[in-house]
This record gives structure tokens, sequence and C-alpha cells, in this order.
């Protein structure tokens, strides 16, 4: 039975996060600087402590935002006065304003590496830091089978910031009012 209360996450010993609820097959891990990743929860295992240590590191995965949305609400009420009658023109107007926002990108570099190294199994993806290695097989013929690695592919994910300027026309309508003689 899972008892609610954050239990550490560990890889390699060192504290990454936290895990936020029970895990079923994704875990909920609140990383040390606060941001949240969903993993599968085959990738976690039960520490001696009541923790649990994590396959590979954390901090390689990208994190969700979570962002707050708030709601306004009117309350209208009314009230008689004297009654009066008035003219209203209404005239629409436009201005112009100019946005910056800034605008990231991802994009994945691919780099193919010879390898020709014989094994006797196949090799599994691995990461090493911000690459991911995909290892690619062949089977060889001597007098055996064996698989070789022929080569590895690594995609290195790299992010960038483009700083856009948009400029957008927003309208407006203004009323004059004049007030009607009887």
């Amino acid at each position: 039975m899972f008892d609610h209360e954050p239990r550490a996450v560990r890889h390699d010993g060192r504290l990454v996060g936290h895990l936020e609820g029970p895990p079923s097959e994704t875990a909920t891990v609140r990383r040390l600087d606060g941001t949240i990743v969903r993993v599968p929860a085959s990738l976690l295992r039960p520490a001696a402590d009541g923790g649990y240590e994590a396959d590979r590191n954390l901090d390689a995965l990208r994190a969700e935002t979570v962002v707050p949305l708030a709601e306004e609400r009117l309350t209208v009420t009314k009230r008689e006065g004297p009654e009066e009658r008035v003219r209203v023109h209404v005239r629409p107007t436009e201005r112009h304003e100019v946005v910056e926002v800034p605008l990231e990108t991802e994009r994945i570099e691919v780099e193919r590496v010879p390898v020709d190294r014989l094994v006797d199994r196949p090799e599994p993806v691995r990461q090493e830091g911000d690459v991911t290695i995909v290892p690619v097989m062949e089977e060889v013929l001597v007098v055996e089978k064996r698989l070789r690695v022929r080569e590895e592919v690594h995609l290195r994910r790299v992010r960038s910031t483009e700083r856009v300027r948009r400029e957008y026309t927003l309208r407006r309508e203004e009323a004059d009012v004049h007030r009607a003689r009887d």
C-alpha cells in the first residue's frame, strides 16, 4: 500500500527528485529544480530505504510545464434611476502593436559512426549525456553466424531560441454620446 508521501528517487546514488503518487504504468517524478517528468515505471526499481533507483538520468528527460489557470467572474446588480434618452454613435478605431516573443525550436542531428565490432547478442539503444545511440546490426557470414555492430547512429537534440517580432492590428470601438432633447 502506498502512503502518498513523496519517495526519494536516486540515480547512481545521487538524489534526483521525489516520486509523487504510486507508480503504475508511468510514474510522476518532481525533480529537485521543481520541474515534473513522467517516466515509464519500468525505469524505477525499489530501493532498500523505501525510495526508488532510476535506471537512467532523469535530468536528460524533457520536463512538463505546469501552467496554473485562473478565471475571473463578474457579478452584475442593477438599480432603478431616472429615465433618460441618449443617442450613441460608435466609431471603430484601429491601433497597431508589436509583440516580441521567443520561439524555441528543436532539431535532431544525425551522426553515423562506423563501429565494425562483433557481438554475441543485439545491443540495446543507450543514452550517453544528451546523445541517444542506436546500434545498427547486420549478420555477417563466418564459420558461424554472429552479430556485429556495423555503426551507431548518434542523435543529439539541439535547441535554439529565436526572438520574433510580429505586428498585429487590434480594433477598438469608441462611443460618442449626445443627450437627446424631448
